[in-house]
């Protein structure tokens, strides 16, 4: 099963020194209630690096892509859990939203997607938190731990 997020966000402070950001505290905190641990998982980004502020998003995500494409051999992962606008759309190729399609088990090039929030809108958000549950419980009916 592979995790698609934005970007990989910071891993230090202004200072330098390592943290942990909120994305990934929520996501490995809600992997592990699940059942899932490090090795079950594998994250991978859109974008692989942290994005400046302004820069061209579409023409990144899209050479992006590419590079994740490239990956996706045919003995590949059999799910890919889309989390967030920016994965689900990059992945559709077109605008998405979670809102939309998440709940439901989809088809992406003979692969099964689910899409969620982000595990920063749940942090932010906690009447997304239900939804996010309900959402890895619907992964573990097809994947189990």
């Amino acid at each position: 099963m592979w995790i698609l997020l934005d970007n990989p966000g910071l891993r230090e402070d202004r200072s330098g020194k390592p943290f942990v950001c909120g994305t990934r505290q929520t996501l490995h905190r809600t992997a592990a209630e699940h059942g899932y641990g490090e090795q079950d998982i594998y994250v991978t980004f859109v974008v692989r690096r942290r994005p400046a502020p302004r820069y061209p998003k579409y023409l990144v995500r899209q050479m992006c892509m590419e590079n994740f494409h490239k990956q996706l051999r045919p003995d590949g992962p059999r799910i890919v859990f889309a989390m967030g606008d920016v994965a689900l759309s990059a992945l559709m190729e077109a605008e998405a939203h979670v809102r939309d399609m998440r709940g439901r088990v989809h088809t992406w090039r003979d692969r099964i997607l689910i899409a969620t929030y982000h595990p920063l809108a749940v942090r932010r958000r906690p009447n997304l938190e239900k939804h996010w549950q309900e959402d890895w419980r619907l992964l573990q009916q097809l994947h189990k731990p």
